[in-house]
This record gives structure tokens, sequence and C-alpha cells, in this order.
């Protein structure tokens, strides 16, 4: 069988996409030079010259989920803490961001600050001015850094922090937990309740 040579940049789209199902289906764990090239009928010599190895493949990997994170954000209505922790939530949990982030930081990766949220909180303030609320940019920049840091850090550790406060494990749920956040989003943003 002749190997069909793709150009450079589809052939990294389409090791991302492999990396990208490995780690939704079996977690960070799972994305592995050796089992990516065996998916895709590739060596894992094509994948090291891509990307210099799994570290560098993680990297690419995290970058083009904050992309798509950012893009997803600055399609929806940044009135609505609902939908802004739904998006976000489902980035950091089912896609596995979280777990791959927290695995690069450890691994010394730092991000010189891309601002994958800035659009948000742009969205999020003018929203806010809209409402009648006056406060500084800063101050919606900081609101939305501790949404980020609430639903980065829930698929780690969420479950047991709730329960480890007495919340029983019906309230330390997802689910539960992913509603209480919206609705202290909306108060922090919009000083109300629905």
């Amino acid at each position: 069988m002749t190997r069909q040579r793709l150009p450079p940049d589809q052939a990294r789209e389409r090791i991302l996409d492999a990396a990208e199902k490995r780690l939704r289906d079996g977690g960070l764990d799972a994305v592995r030079v050796q089992s990516i090239a065996r998916d895709l009928g590739i060596t894992d010599a094509a994948i090291h010259h891509h990307f210099e190895g799994r570290q560098g493949l993680l990297e690419a990997l995290l970058r083009r989920s904050g992309r798509r994170l950012k893009e997803s954000l600055r399609a929806i209505d940044a009135a609505d803490p609902d939908v802004i922790v739904e998006k976000m939530a489902q980035a950091y949990d089912d896609e596995g961001l979280a777990e791959l982030a927290m695995w690069l930081h450890h691994a010394g990766w730092r991000e010189g600050g891309s601002g994958t949220l800035s659009a948000l909180v742009e969205t999020a303030h003018a929203a806010r001015e809209r409402c009648g609320v006056r406060v500084e940019l800063e101050d919606t920049a900081r609101a939305i850094a501790w949404l980020h840091l609430t639903l980065a850090t829930e698929p780690l550790f969420g479950g047991a922090v709730l329960r480890s406060v007495g919340l029983s494990s019906a309230k330390a749920s997802r689910g539960a937990q992913r509603a209480w956040v919206a609705e202290a989003m909306r108060r922090l943003l919009f000083g109300g309740t629905r």
C-alpha cells in the first residue's frame, strides 16, 4: 500500500484531531505518540517531525482548544452566565482542557498570555454597562478570571473540594456546582438573581 503524503498543515490537523479524540475519550494518559501513530497508520517519527514529541503535541492541542473556546465564547450572549458557564465547563471538562492545561503547567510550560478570554471580558463588560452596572473593566476581568479558575479546576478537584466542606454528593455534583457558579456570576456581574 502506498502512503499518501499530506501537506504539513493537513498532517498536523489530522494528528491533532486524533490526539483530541484520545483526550476526550480516555483522558490525558491516552494521548501518547505511539497510540496516535497507530490510530493514524503513521510512524512515531512523523508525529515527532510535526510536534517534536509529546509535549509539543500537547502544547499544540492546548492552543487549538483555547482558540476553539475563544471562538465559541465570541458567539454567545455574554449577559447570560448560564451559557458562559456551560461553554467553558464543556471545554474544561468534556474536552479535557483542564487536565491538559494542568499537566502542561506542572511540566513547566508557561503560555505567554494569549488573552483567550479577553473578548469575553469585553463583551461581558459591555453587557454590564447596558444593564446600568458601572464598574471598571478590571472588575469584570477579575470576575471572568474567577470563573475561569473555578471551572478549570472543577473537573480536577471539584467534587472532593465540595465534599470537604460538608456538601452531600448531590449538592457536590457537577450539575449543581455549575448552576451555583452561574448564579454567582449573575450576582457578581449584574448584581441580582434571575
